[in-house]
């Protein structure tokens, strides 16, 4: 069963969408048709007739329309759609008026509104011209039945013996016919207009759909793009930080050295205007270097210092208090004379420092104090 239900799936691709979405429901519709035509062969074997003429002729035709049915069925399944839906079309309509040839039309007249199933039929699926053609024909192939049955009543209903044409049928017939035909040729063209604007609209869709898609795609390559350059000038601007934080650490260090020269004993020369940040260097590097050396004594030398103020006072100040706390003795080197005035007139008061002109003499007073005269000879 799947397999069968596979194959009847398996259309041939139309280039016409209408027709696309049409060839399913035709081929259900074939089917149908068929399977009615099978049901009514067995039908028409039970059926009564006047004569036995009547009922091979009609099972005839119900062979006919069997085989019509079919033959569509496989155009359909080839691809011939507009073929298919003419066929059925004429067919329907030419084997409905065969129908009538036995009985005529007074006494089978309700059977002439089968003609409406052919014109309907086309009139949803069909062109304008298959629709009215097959309207006029049904209409030529009612009147052609009906002056058969006036004229040769031997030919044209010889089972229901003694009718006669009536116009009135003929005339009623056509003029349902061709409100039909009119209502459906309205209705088929607005439907299929509203069809085509509806695959128009959708193919306008799915472009803009493919344009949106396209342009997300690109903004979002663009994105990751510039998302990639912005990530890599973080990373570069972070190895530039890092390095400028290194640069500044040894800049730092470098403004406010602190040097062992003898076991125990530290120097830190001063050198230029001391500021803030060189100040706090300064405390910074001294007071690691006496922890890491286990220093005794700290000698400061201000010979390069211009001016020796208040501020720079302080630093050295608090500097040799932070020092003494931690066990180290600070000694003052390089003290010039002009220095020395701008202190006294300051009112600076260095007397817990021990002052020395330079720094050899500070070094040989305490080469002295520790017994380390040998070194000075060396």
């Amino acid at each position: 069963m799947s397999h069968v239900r596979s194959w009847l799936q398996a259309l041939p691709s139309f280039s016409d969408p209408i027709k696309q979405k049409q060839a399913p429901l035709v081929q259900g519709m074939l089917l149908c048709l068929i399977l009615l035509s099978l049901i009514g062969i067995p039908l028409n074997l039970m059926t009564q007739f006047a004569t036995p003429g009547a009922k091979l002729f009609t099972i005839a035709i119900t062979f006919l329309m069997l085989a019509v049915y079919v033959c569509s069925f496989f155009a359909l399944r080839r691809g011939q759609f507009s073929f298919t839906i003419a066929l059925i079309s004429f067919s329907l309509s030419i084997c409905t008026g065969l129908l009538l040839v036995p009985r005529g039309l007074n006494s089978s007249w309700i059977t002439i509104f089968l003609f409406t199933y052919p014109i309907t039929f086309a009139g949803l699926l069909a062109p304008r011209i298959i629709v009215w053609a097959t309207s006029i024909s049904t209409v030529l192939i009612i009147t052609l039945i009906g002056l058969l049955g006036s004229a040769t009543p031997n030919l044209v209903g010889y089972d229901a013996p003694g009718a006669a044409f009536s116009a009135e049928i003929v005339y009623s017939y056509a003029i349902l016919a061709l409100i039909l035909t009119a209502c459906f040729d309205q209705f088929g063209s607005a439907l299929r207009q509203a069809v085509v604007v509806g695959r128009q609209r959708e193919l306008e869709l799915e472009s803009v759909r493919a344009y949106q898609e396209t342009l997300i795609a690109d903004r979002t390559n663009e994105l990751r793009t510039a998302l990639a350059a912005v990530e890599h000038r973080e990373q570069e601007l972070s190895r530039t930080l890092a390095e400028l934080h290194k640069s500044q650490e040894v800049v730092r260090e470098l403004s406010a050295p602190v040097m062992p020269v003898l076991p125990g004993v530290l120097v830190a020369p001063m050198v230029g205007v001391i500021d803030t940040e060189r100040a706090e260097a300064l405390t910074h590097n001294t007071l690691r270097a006496v922890e890491n050396e286990r220093a005794g004594h700290v000698i400061f030398d201000i010979t390069g210092v211009p001016v020796v103020d208040t501020h720079v006072a302080q630093v050295l100040i608090q500097t040799a208090s932070a020092a003494r706390l931690l066990g180290a003795e600070v000694l003052l080197v390089g003290v010039r004379p002009e220095v020395a005035q701008t202190m006294v007139s300051l009112g600076i008061d260095l007397q817990g420092f021990a002052t020395y002109a330079n720094l050899r003499s500070a070094v040989a007073t305490l080469l002295r104090e520790h017994g380390w005269a040998r070194a000075i000879e060396k």
